[in-house]
């Protein structure tokens, strides 16, 4: 999984506005997951998947949906107005719930690994959160996502 992280890194950089790509994905990622934890932690009561990760609930998937595709159409919409950029909202919305979904399962694939080999955090520097790599286990999968979907959509 890693290599592929890294090379989709490498080459979404070189697209033009490419750092303004990894951003928003980071971003996005992030937005995800900690309205995904508040939700979760407010309205969860179905749990995800509870023998690969006990904390996780349905709610607060959705919830982490929900606001990731709100804020980061949002964030797009003012990058766009801001720079020029044109922007086709219907690909980018069909983007944020996919990437979304695929982010969670990059979560609960790392979290498969932890539990397998015994490890309950990958590290103590941010205390309650898995440690600092629990903050790159949604982009494992979603910027090999995000170079395969846009590849794909640029090239129709």
């Amino acid at each position: 999984m890693l290599p592929i992280f890294f090379y989709s890194a490498v080459e979404i950089r070189q697209w033009p506005r490419g750092l303004a790509v990894l951003i928003f994905v980071i971003l996005g990622c992030t937005i995800n997951d900690v309205a995904a934890y508040f939700v979760g932690k407010a309205f969860g009561t179905h749990k995800l998947a509870p023998t690969i990760s006990p904390g996780k609930t349905v709610e607060g998937g959705l919830g982490g949906m929900i606001s990731s595709v709100i804020l980061m159409s949002l964030i797009a919409f003012l990058y766009s107005n801001r720079t020029g950029t044109a922007i086709q909202y219907g690909w980018l919305i069909l983007y944020l719930f996919l990437a979304s979904v695929i982010g969670q399962f990059g979560d609960l694939a790392m979290s498969t690994i932890k539990r397998t080999v015994g490890i309950k955090d990958f590290g103590k520097i941010l205390p309650g959160h898995g440690g600092f790599l629990d903050r790159f286990d949604a982009l494992i999968l979603a910027l090999p996502f995000v170079y395969t979907y846009f590849s794909i959509i640029f090239t129709l």
